[in-house]
C-alpha cells in the first residue's frame, strides 16, 4: 500500500476511502496528485522497530535511523536503507516519523545539532510524526517550530510543513502485530490525510483535537492503566493478608467487576517476565513515574490522591510485585 494512493473522508458518521490528493486539497486549491512517499523512521527500540517493519511490509518505500548501530545493521542487513542522522532521514523523506524514549530525546532529533529541523527552517518533509510517549508541552513547541518553516520544495497538496503527535497504546505485542491503538493531536486535515500510514501500524485511530493533545489523551491513559495496576496489586496483598489464596482471588477478580487490563493483561506475559519485581518491567516504572510527575507538573487538585499513588518508586515496587510473586505460571495463566 503506497501513500500516495489511499485516503480517507468523513460522510455522516462515517469514514470512507478517497484519494489522497482529494483529502488534501483543504491545504492547497490547486492539489496534485501526490507522488510515491518516502517514510523516514527514527527510533528502532522495541516498539519502532516493529512499527517500521509494518510500514515496510505495507510496500512503504522506508529508511530508518537510530543512535544504536545494531539496531539499524538488522535493517541494513535486509537492505532497508539506513541513514546517519535525522537530518539525513529529513533530506531523504516524504514524511518522517519518530519513536523516541523520552521528551529529552524527542527535542535532540528535532532540534538538536544534526536534527530534523537543522535546515534552516526549509524542509524537506511535509508530515512529522511523533509517536513518542512525551508531555504535551514537548508536542505543542515542535509543533511551533515546524509551523514556522517552510517547504524546501512547493508541493501542490501541502503548502507547510505539518506535525502529529500520536503516541500509542498496545506495547511491544501490537507494535508487531500491528494492531496498535494511536491517540492523534494536531491539525485534523492532517491527521485525516495520515490515516493510511497510520493504519498499517495499527488497528484503531482516535483523534483527540489540537496539537498536544494526543500526549496528553496518552498521559490520562498511562494515569487510569497506573491506578488500576496498582488498585489490583494492593487488593492481592489485603485478601491475601486476610487468608484468601491468590489463585482464589484470580477466578473472583476475572468473572466479577474487578475484571480490567491490568489483571487480564499485565500478569499473563511468560514467566518471569511479568512484574514479579517491577523493576523487570522497566517500562512500567518508566511510564508511572513519567505520569506521575506531569500531574505534579500540571498541578491539578482531583488527582491529588491518584498523584500519590502512583508517584512513590518504593511503593510501586512492592504493590506491583505482590500478585505475580504470589502466583504460579499456571495461576496466573487462568
Amino acid at each position: 500500500m503506497g501513500l500516495g494512493g489511499v485516503g480517507w473522508r468523513r460522510v455522516g458518521s462515517k469514514v470512507q476511502r478517497w484519494g489522497w490528493e482529494n483529502c488534501l486539497r483543504g491545504f492547497s486549491a490547486a492539489a496534485a496528485p501526490i507522488p510515491s512517499h518516502s517514510v523516514g523512521f527514527i527510533g528502532l527500540g522495541n516498539m519502532g522497530s516493529h512499527m517500521a517493519r509494518n510500514l515496510i511490509n505495507a510496500g512503504y518505500r522506508v529508511s530508518v535511523h537510530d543512535v544504536n548501530e545494531n539496531a539499524m545493521k538488522k535493517f541494513s542487513d535486509d537492505g532497508i536503507p539506513t541513514k546517519r542522522s535525522p537530518l539525513e532521514v529529513s533530506e531523504s523523506s516524504d514524511v518522517v516519523i519518530t519513536m523516541l524514549p523520552s521528551s529529552a530525546h524527542v527535542l535532540d532529533v528535532y532540534s538538536g545539532g544534526n536534527g530534523l529541523l537543522g535546515n534552516g527552517g526549509r524542509l524537506g518533509p511535509w508530515l512529522y510524526i511523533d509517536s513518542s510517549t512525551v508531555d504535551p508541552q514537548t508536542s505543542r513547541k515542535i509543533s511551533m517550530d515546524i509551523s514556522k518553516c517552510r517547504l524546501k520544495e512547493k508541493k501542490g497538496y501541502a503548502e507547510k510543513p505539518m506535525m502529529l503527535d500520536a503516541p500509542v497504546s498496545g506495547g511491544v505485542p501490537a507494535a508487531e502485530a500491528g494492531t496498535l491503538t494511536f491517540m492523534v493531536g494536531g491539525l485534523e486535515e492532517a491527521y485525516v490525510a495520515a490515516k493510511p500510514l497510520l493504519l498499517a501500524m495499527g488497528k484503531k485511530l482516535i483523534y483527540c483535537g489540537g496539537a498536544g493533545n494526543g500526549s496528553a489523551a496518552k498521559i490520562c491513559n498511562n494515569m487510569a492503566m497506573a491506578i488500576s495496576m496498582l488498585g489490583v496489586s494492593e487488593a492481592f496483598a489485603l485478601g491475601q493478608n486476610l487468608g484468601i489464596k491468590a489463585s482464589t482471588l484470580t477466578d473472583i477478580f476475572n468473572c466479577s467487576s474487578a475484571r480490567c487490563w491490568s489483571r487480564l493483561k499485565i500478569w499473563i506475559w511468560p514467566w518471569p517476565l511479568h512484574l514479579v519485581l517491577a523493576t523487570n518491567v522497566p517500562w512500567a516504572l518508566k511510564h508511572l513515574i513519567f505520569t506521575g510527575s506531569y500531574v505534579r507538573r500540571a498541578a491539578m487538585p482531583k488527582t491529588s490522591h491518584a498523584h500519590s499513588a502512583i508517584t512513590t518508586p518504593e511503593r510501586m515496587k512492592s504493590d506491583l510485585a505482590v500478585m505475580p510473586a504470589s502466583l504460579s505460571p499456571d495461576e496466573i495463566k487462568r
